[in-house]
């Protein structure tokens, strides 16, 4: 069951086009993992869904992106209430320098919820799902920061949960960890697929054939393929796409 349908996106940074006509349909509970040559595109259209791409000076769109009934780009969405269904982890982690506890409920307090017991339950649960309760339910009121980067990138991850998105948005979310680290992210990722829709910008080959479902593959701005994984991994329809799988360009 498709979740996001993208009809003719294009994106422009002043005179400069960074996407060209994607149309692609976007299947819930699933990964898809968007690839790529550097500078291809593939992060500029992750920011598409959550209008990230708004804060960037002269950026211009056309096209559409429909998430459920919910017209993305339509002049009267509630772009609180967006970023609120369609959450973001980014490459870096960026945990806030204030306790592991508040870290995770920031947003719930952004959207007015202040009661001890709610939160408590939302923050719990978040750490669950982002598979590192164990790890920090006794240090809560730590600071997140004195945790490693792999532990502040699951701490991201859940504070990106804690406001219950139906979408979440990953930019390449363990390029800046070490590989027992990233493993755990990756863990994380195809446990959190039973309850919520993943989109993966990632570099890593390897990682994109481990925990994806679908797969998109970017060059110079154009969706040059897009399928079911193991298929493309097997059997690529575009000779671009292969080479690009065999790691003839990067």
């Amino acid at each position: 069951m498709k979740i996001i349908s993208i009809k003719d996106l294009s994106l422009k940074y002043d005179e400069f086009e960074v996407l060209h006509k994607i149309s692609m349909d976007i299947e819930a509970n699933a990964v898809t993992a968007l690839i790529g040559a550097s500078g291809c595109g593939k992060s500029s259209f992750l920011r598409c869904f959550n209008r990230m791409n708004d804060l960037i000076p002269n950026s211009k769109v056309t096209g559409n992106i429909k998430f459920k009934q919910y017209e993305i780009y339509a002049n009267n969405i509630d772009l609180a209430f967006l970023r609120q269904k369609i959450g973001i982890v980014f490459q870096q982690p960026n945990a806030f320098s204030f306790s592991i506890y508040d870290n995770v409920a920031f947003g719930l307090k952004i959207q007015g919820i202040n009661k001890k017991k709610i939160l408590d339950e939302r923050v719990e649960n978040a750490l669950k799902e982002a598979a590192i309760w164990d790890e920090v339910k006794d240090k809560l009121s730590c600071n997140a920061c004195s945790l490693s980067g792999g532990q502040q990138q699951r701490i991201c991850i859940a504070r990106a949960l804690a406001t219950n998105p139906e979408i979440l948005l990953m930019d390449e979310p363990t390029s800046a960890l070490d590989p027992i680290s990233a493993a755990k992210v990756e863990e994380t990722i195809l446990f959190l697929k039973k309850q919520h829709t993943i989109i993966l910008v990632t570099h890593n080959i390897e990682q994109a054939k481990r925990v994806s479902d679908n797969l998109a593959f970017f060059m110079s701005g154009h969706l040059i393929e897009y399928g079911v994984s193991r298929d493309i991994f097997t059997q690529a329809k575009n000779k671009d796409t292969k080479d690009y799988l065999e790691g003839k360009w990067s």
